[in-house]
């Protein structure tokens, strides 16, 4: 059984692979980012579909709190569980992720899971603010004003990514310079559309 969304299926995935089932819904916003940059980057398109905004926090679903976490829980897939100031989305039923995603999307989103269940909130924030297509996205947002948020050019922000897990090239890493700042921002609103 799925439930009928890519991004809902993912969510879901991801929740099930992490311990106790359930992760912060920070942690698995993040999660979600992170697996469609590396499936676009290994396969040339993203595994759920989804819009990233460029908002304050980081990376983030194009209306997260609607589409993902109150679909989830109005159809009973999930619940949001108050834990102090924490808000963790945990799963009540399980859904077979094999009869949609392919056996290394399912691993990947294995991998993602446990991966970022062994994070804070805030270290991800942080990591994904490393992220050029986000920064670029967040600036153009910031430009616009009125709490706009854009969306992230997510062939843009591959440059996160190494090429493949064993090939981490220090130039990937590095921080744009000013002068190449201004020139993916320039070509970036001359010609880019967003995803």
């Amino acid at each position: 059984m799925t439930t009928g969304s890519k991004l809902l299926d993912a969510a879901m995935a991801l929740l099930q692979a992490a311990p106790a089932g359930e992760l912060q819904v920070t942690n698995l916003n993040k999660a979600l980012f992170y697996v469609d940059l590396l499936a676009l980057r290994d396969t040339g398109s993203t595994l759920t579909g989804a819009t990233y905004l460029g908002m304050d926090q980081g990376p983030t679903v194009a209306d997260f709190q609607r589409k993902l976490v109150k679909r989830l829980v109005r159809a009973g897939w999930a619940e949001q569980v108050e834990q102090g100031m924490a808000k963790p989305l945990r799963v009540l039923k399980q859904i077979d992720p094999s009869e949609i995603f392919s056996p290394d999307e399912v691993d990947l989103l294995a991998d993602m899971a446990k991966a970022v269940a062994k994070q804070t909130a805030t270290w991800l924030s942080d990591l994904s603010h490393e992220n050029v297509g986000w920064q670029i996205a967040h600036e153009r947002g910031r430009q616009v004003g009125n709490g706009a948020a854009a969306p992230i050019d997510m062939r843009i922000a591959l440059q996160q990514l190494p090429d493949d897990e064993s090939d981490v090239s220090p130039w990937i890493k590095a921080p744009l310079t000013k002068q190449e700042t201004t020139l993916v921002n320039e070509r970036t609103r001359a010609t880019a559309k967003p995803w």
